[in-house]
């Protein structure tokens, strides 16, 4: 036996343009399912509203299930039904979204761009179906709801996408090198460790730290719109703060470091799925250590065992063990205490236990591409390639996992 992953949803969620699910508002998903069919569970991005009591309806193939209230979520995260076996006959899924309560918010259900057909809304209770989402009737897209299979059949693992990186001779990085020039960062040195450790310095202390809690406008991932959007302390004429968290951090330090020639990649962490331990961290290669050496630019720290810098899955292996050295820059000291107890609780709250690679660094080139608003709700984007050995324990809702430490340990290209 094994797991099928039924996908059908790119993972760039806004916040702001959710499905707000009410007695009145449906929303529908329709999958195949795969011949065979022993167990299946339904997994469905979702925000619960503050002090509801209405469960979440949600009938597959007309027999319903109850998502039970808890009384809010801080945020979009991910919750699961597991199916009934009398769901599983037949060749489709179809999954209807409602509450039976009072016409009133309690629930929403994220959405996504490019529309594949599968997702519509009604407005009436289902007697009619349209494929205009959002509360606002944006346009068509995709509601955020996956399906795990177990079937009879054995099924390969999907093999580990290629990595895609910057061309180094992008005229936007020669922009970016004069960019950091402009704003003071610190110059490459004869000692190329020194000048990683130096720059990561500088990039901790560029912007103060905000979450989603915090403001209102998600700042891009592009130097200029952050560095922009941070001193004026809005983004697209909306008021409020700007998001700049962790993930910025390691962006702009995973680009600086490119505009300074040295190879470099973006790493997310967290220590469950939807959990409030979630970090996003930079690996850089070192020439003087031959490998790649995680950075956290938002603490200004990096990890050592025996003087050694350890990269991503040295220190994920470090929580069956002794843990490692950290080793704080001169911008640690600075952090505002809120965020360096924060910082503080990544190691001993297992943030490093789930360990994902970012496929690509072609954030200059491919502005496209990016992730809309990575970090401000339950991690969801399928690009990801996620870490799996004992420790790990995200579940099969992404569709890409491995055990090969080549796939992150390998070096860059042209390097041996």
């Amino acid at each position: 036996m094994s797991e099928e992953l039924l996908l059908f949803d790119n993972g760039r969620v806004l916040r702001e343009n959710s499905e707000e699910i009410t007695a009145w508002r449906w929303a529908r998903k329709r999958f195949p399912l795969p011949s065979g069919t022993i167990s299946a569970t339904i997994w469905a991005l979702l925000h619960e509203y503050d002090g509801n009591s209405e469960p979440l309806i949600v009938e597959i193939n007309g027999v319903p299930h109850r998502i039970e209230p808890t009384g809010g979520s801080r945020s979009m995260l991910f919750r699961s039904i597991p199916l009934r076996r009398e769901c599983l006959s037949g060749a489709e899924l179809q999954c209807i979204f409602k509450v039976d309560g009072r016409p009133m918010p309690s629930w929403s259900l994220a959405i996504c761009g490019e529309p594949q057909g599968r997702s519509a809304l009604s407005v009436d209770q289902g007697r009619t179906w349209g494929q205009r989402l959002g509360l606002y009737g944006y346009g068509e897209g995709e509601y955020v709801v996956r399906v795990v299979c177990e079937t009879p059949q054995a099924s390969a693992p999907r093999p580990v996408p290629a990595f895609v990186w910057e061309a180094l001779d992008h005229p936007r990085l020669g922009e970016l090198r004069q960019l950091l020039d402009e704003h003071g960062a610190p110059p490459a040195g004869r000692d190329e460790w020194e000048s990683q450790q130096a720059l990561r310095t500088w990039v901790a202390g560029l912007w103060p730290y905000a979450h989603s809690g915090d403001a209102a406008a998600y700042a891009p991932w592009d130097p200029w719109f952050l560095l922009d959007w941070t001193s004026r302390k809005s983004g697209q004429g909306r008021p409020g703060g700007v998001i700049s968290m962790c993930v910025h951090y390691g962006v702009f330090y995973m680009l600086a470091c490119l505009a300074r020639g040295w190879p470099a990649r973006c790493i997310i962490l967290t220590s469950d799925l939807g959990g409030m331990f979630g970090h996003f961290v930079t690996e850089v290669w070192s020439r003087r250590w031959g490998q790649w050496v995680l950075m956290d630019p938002n603490g200004d720290l990096h990890f050592e065992r025996n003087g050694r810098p350890l990269g991503v899955l040295e220190v994920h292996d470090s929580l069956l063990g002794e843990p490692p050295v950290t080793v704080p820059g001169h911008g640690y000291e600075r952090l505002a205490p809120r965020v360096r107890a924060m910082i503080d609780d990544m190691l001993p709250k297992r943030a490093y236990r789930n360990a994902g690679l970012w496929p690509r660094n072609d954030f200059l080139s491919r502005p496209d591409l990016v992730p809309a608003q990575h970090g401000s709700t339950s991690y969801c984007e399928p690009e990801i390639v996620w870490w799996r050995d004992e420790q790990t324990n995200l579940p099969g809702i992404f569709p890409c996992f491995t055990s090969d430490r080549t796939a992150f340990t390998a070096p860059p290209p042209g390097i041996h």
